[in-house]
């Protein structure tokens, strides 16, 4: 991972091999950042996504073991337990061009992914909550 500041904003480079939420995780406990956007492209497998059922307050999680393009990957970095905490969407497609898309939570990075997190001034700091049964960020 190799990373650099534009403002407020980081471009965080990804290689072949590194994990993608392991990656921001790291990447935000050496920066500091405890508050930011997060948009990238690239290529990846082992992609694993999540699908939150309301009923059972579970996520269904499905892996995808192909070599994949990212054609979006988005969402946020908070904390939770003063620990970077990732909520990240994504959408990628096969050779086949079929898009898959769901709640992000991990995959490997097989050619190069380009990332930019968008610093947010303070801590956007995540609580669970009971009713839904998922960590929503404290206002």
């Amino acid at each position: 991972m190799k990373y650099s500041k534009r403002g407020s904003t980081w471009a965080i480079v990804l290689e072949k091999g590194e994990k993608i939420t392991e990656s921001i995780k790291k990447f935000c406990g050496e920066t500091g950042i405890k508050a930011g956007i997060v948009n990238a492209i690239g290529a990846a497998k082992d992609i694993k996504i999540g699908y939150f059922n309301v009923n059972t307050k579970e996520y269904n999680e499905t892996t995808f073991g192909d070599y994949y393009e990212i054609t979006s990957l988005t969402g946020d970095v908070s904390t939770k337990d003063r620990q970077p905490y990732t909520h990240i969407h994504i959408n990628f497609a096969g050779g086949d061009c079929v898009g898959y898309g769901g709640h992000f939570i991990e995959g490997t990075i097989t050619v190069t992914c380009e990332m930019f997190i968008t610093e947010i001034e303070g801590e956007l700091e995540r609580i669970p909550d009971t009713e839904t049964g998922i960590n929503v960020i404290k206002l």
